[in-house]
């Protein structure tokens, strides 16, 4: 978590009010962010069919954090198809109950609604969740309707690959709030 404290004193001493980020560590130490890429994508994901189409990530906050925001760049740097700009988008915090990684039994804590902005760019956009508590196993994503031919999804492929940290899903009548 990333506190931003503000402070401002009396005119006796000439100051004005001063800005600093303050790195808030716990044991363990609490990451002021959840990031597998390096913030930029070598390729599209998307369904021949199109559909639904979810991109998520499986973290793991330890003994807990709260999580602010959700940070999306939309499509992949470069790309042409959809999502555009102004198509409806939703986005999740779902739990891992059983911390294994696996989505396919996670619990829906937080959802939110937006419209897709700065797609293809790489331009992360923040969401704010209102502060969701997670403890163990979580995920995030974003959810976004795509027509054949839409890669809605970045990949980056600079990463290494670790199991169970990246998911890609959705099919016809898919709810991902189920």
């Amino acid at each position: 978590l990333v506190m931003t404290l503000a402070w401002t004193t009396t005119q006796t001493y000439g100051f004005q009010a001063n800005y600093v980020e303050v790195l808030v560590l716990g044991a363990p130490p609490i990451p002021d962010e959840y990031q597998y890429d390096d913030g930029s994508t070598e390729n599209g994901l998307g369904w021949s069919a199109g559909g639904p189409t979810a991109l998520m990530h499986s973290f793991d906050s330890g003994s807990g954090d709260t999580i602010d925001t959700v940070d999306i760049a939309w499509g992949y740097n470069g790309g042409t198809t959809g999502p555009y700009a102004g198509d409806a988008c939703d986005y999740y915090v779902w739990d891992d109950p059983n911390n294994d990684g696996d989505i396919s039994d996670a619990v829906l804590l937080y959802t939110g609604s937006t419209t897709v902005v700065s797609p293809h760019t790489d331009t992360v956009v923040s969401l704010a969740t209102g502060g969701v508590a997670v403890t163990g196993g979580f995920f995030v994503g974003y959810v976004v309707q795509a027509v054949s031919g839409d890669f809605p999804g970045g990949m980056d492929q600079n990463v290494s690959y670790v199991t169970n940290m990246a998911w890609f899903c959705g099919a016809s009548g898919w709810d991902p709030t189920a």
